[in-house]
């Protein structure tokens, strides 16, 4: 049994690029935005425009860690790595979970990656975001690649499914997964309070060892660099 403080656990945002020809690329942006989209860029150069900071992802690698985990982060959108350089790099960690943010838009995209990190690295994979939690039984049901999805907030419940996967821990609210063929769901613990919430990791973005707070911007801030900040919660 692995214990909780020794689980890896690799939190991504996975890059998803599209070649346009002539030397430009489109590019989807989807964890930290709250209306998913892609623009144009230049092959080779970093996007630059909009690359919303993630949130989430943030404040989850700052539950975990606090929790007494050693979570890895790797944001292939703001790195700006190729597929491939993405893949290979999780491989690097050996995760036993892997979790990141779907989007509408995405999907399908999304769950390809699940299908290529499942062959690959054989971990549990776990799916967030507002696609995964309007839909989530729909991709439980088509997917075996997928293994579980959690709803909503999922810094908390994060936390809490790693311990659970260690063989321990309480139940995991806002949690569905496949128990003996059935897709079986927990209620949602309902809003996070944030005051109870640890500041966002900022040191392990855009990935462990590799800081770099110049590699986000919101197409609002007149300077950079620029640190985004949430004051409250809402627009899911």
């Amino acid at each position: 049994m692995i214990k909780s403080r020794e689980m890896k656990i690799l939190l991504v945002n996975p890059p998803y690029k599209i070649d346009m020809g002539n030397g430009y690329e489109r590019f989807f942006v989807r964890a930290g935005s709250r209306w998913p989209f892609s623009m144009v860029k230049r092959k080779g150069s970093r996007p630059r425009n909009y690359v919303p900071f993630p949130f989430f992802m943030a404040y989850a690698a700052a539950v975990l860690r606090d929790g007494g985990m050693q979570p890895q982060v790797l944001d292939g959108v703001a790195m700006d790595v190729s597929i491939g350089a993405f893949l290979r790099r999780c491989a690097e960690q050996k995760p036993d979970m892997v979790a990141y943010e779907t989007s509408t838009p995405t999907i399908a995209y999304d769950l390809e990656i699940a299908r290529r990190l499942k062959e690959e690295l054989a971990c549990h994979i776990v799916m967030t975001g507002p696609h995964a939690t309007v839909l989530g039984r729909e991709i439980l049901a088509n997917n075996p690649q997928v293994d579980s999805v959690l709803l909503g907030e999922y810094e908390q419940s994060l936390f809490l499914l790693a311990k659970k996967l260690a063989g321990g821990g309480e139940p995991v609210p806002g949690f569905m997964e496949r128990v003996d063929g059935q897709i079986v769901e927990t209620a949602q613990a309902g809003p996070i309070e944030l005051d109870s919430l640890p500041m966002p990791a900022w040191d392990m973005f855009p990935a462990n060892g590799e800081m770099n707070i110049g590699a986000y911007w919101d197409n609002m801030l007149q300077y950079r660099p620029g640190v985004q900040l949430h004051a409250s919660r809402g627009c899911p």
